[in-house]
Order: structure tokens, then sequence, then C-alpha cells
């Protein structure tokens, strides 16, 4: 049977190295030889997108955890925040002292600071992602956006807010979950938009493409990939994987670094 596949990138494809292991590469492309389709389903935007992951193998992208969508270089859908909502959510954030990251699917505007902040705690992580911090670099604008597909921010230590009270500040116009980068940093998360997900980029696909839900996999890792994993007709946590994340899973495979996409390739009948 045809399986449409949405797999997130971070932990699931790409290890933090920014490297993907042999064992991914050729499971991605023994299920592709054997007619199965795969989407990326990631938290990244297209400029966060190196041009080598398409080489794994995928047909279509899902990007800013569920609110755009790319098939053959065409948009599916695109929601983004409004700029008048960007400039009343950046006034807060910049009278608070929190450090944001606004994106779209053409470029990238940090406020000053936020990468130093966003690694400053580890410095090692800093190292780890130098190789996305260049491949970035070009797509960094000054200023705001008409529209963002999401944003990343940063709480710094000093400032004596919380993720909870910053989201309840704005009263359901946005949700926040944390970040699913590691770098130490305790205050950083992902704002989004409270309609969109990964789940309902899952599903809005598979209806566009003619895939039953039951005909679909979905393998990530981090809580983020909760919506995604819980529609899909196979959810799969890698053993890296949230304790969110893997309850909500149908199977827990091993982690990305013992083999974890192999194992769960496996389970879902795609190798």
């Amino acid at each position: 049977m045809k399986r449409l596949v949405f797999l997130d990138l971070d932990g699931t494809v790409v290890s933090e190295d920014q490297t993907v292991p042999d064992s991914a590469r050729k499971a991605m492309r023994e299920a592709v030889e054997n007619g199965h389709v795969l989407w990326m389903c990631t938290g990244r935007s297209l400029p966060e997108i190196y041009p080598w992951l398409w080489d794994l193998g995928f047909q279509g992208f899902i990007g800013a955890n569920g609110t755009y969508a790319r098939l053959d270089g065409k948009d599916l859908f695109n929601h983004m925040f409004p700029r008048d909502f960007i400039d009343r959510a950046e006034a807060y954030f910049k009278e608070n002292g929190i450090l944001s990251l606004w994106q779209n699917q053409e470029a990238m505007y940090p406020t000053k600071g936020y990468f130093e902040t966003f690694f400053e705690s580890n410095p090692d992580a800093r190292e780890k992602w130098a190789t996305f911090l260049n491949h970035v670099e070009p797509y960094i604008r000054e200023g705001l956006p008409d529209g963002a597909s999401k944003a990343m921010m940063v709480i710094p230590e000093e400032v004596p807010l919380s993720i909870e009270q910053v989201e309840a500040h704005f009263e359901g116009e946005l949700v926040i979950i944390p970040a699913s980068i590691d770098t130490g940093v305790a205050k950083a998360g992902e704002v989004l938009q409270p309609a969109y997900n990964k789940g309902t980029a899952l599903v809005e696909v598979a209806n566009v493409l003619g895939f039953p839900i039951e005909q679909t996999v979905a393998v990530g890792d981090a809580l983020n990939d909760l919506q995604m994993v819980s529609e899909a007709g196979l959810g799969i946590a890698m053993g890296n994987a949230v304790p969110e994340v893997k309850a909500a899973a149908d199977f827990v495979s091993t982690p990305i670094w013992e083999d974890g996409l192999v194992n769960a390739f496996k389970h879902a009948g795609l190798i």
C-alpha cells in the first residue's frame, strides 16, 4: 500500500551536528523506490532548508509548524500573522526586554542580539549549529516583515517573565511552545498561530493529494510534532522524543543516532 509519509527534520532526520545518518539516507531512498511519498514537515521555514535535503527524496515541504506548504515549486497554502499583529507583539516584546526572530518563507528578521542570547548559555550548541547559521545569513533582514509564518522568542534570564505569562498576555492570539532546539536557554519558545500546526497541515496536504488519513505516516520527536503524530494514520515517535510525543504515538522507535528512522520505516512497512 502506497503511503504518504510526513517527516520532522531536526531530531528525526537531521542530527544536532546538521548531518543525516547514513542509515536514514538509505532508508529514505528505499522508501521512495518502494513507491511511498515523503514530505518534510518541519518547524523550519524555507530560508532554513539546506538544498541538499531535497536530494533525500522529499516530494513536498510543510514549514513553520504547519502554516505553509509547497509542492512542485507552488504554494499550497500560506497562513501568516498580519503586520498589525506583528507590530503589536513586537512592541510588547521590546517593552519587556524579549528578543525575537520573525520569519516567513522569504527571509528572517531577528532583533539585535537574538542569536547571541539564544546560544550564549551553550557555546557547544553554537558550534554545532554553525552550518545552520552560515546558511541563513543571506536571508537575514533588518526591521519587521509585512507577514510572518511564526516567530522565535528568547526571554533573557534577567527578565522576570515566564513563557506562560507572555502567552497569557495575548489572550489566545498566539500559542508558545518550548523551542525544539535545545541550546541551554531555559526561556526560549516558538510563537505560533493557534489555528495551525503540523497536524492541520498533514490533513490538508493528504486531502489535496488524495490520500486517506489511514494511509499517512508521521515521524517526529519534539513538542511541535505532537499534533502531527496524533493525526496520522500511524504516528511514530523517535526514541529521543519528548514524553508527550511518545505517549501520543502508536510506536516508539530508537533514537536518531541508533537507526531510529530505519526502525520507524520498518515498523511502518515502508522498507
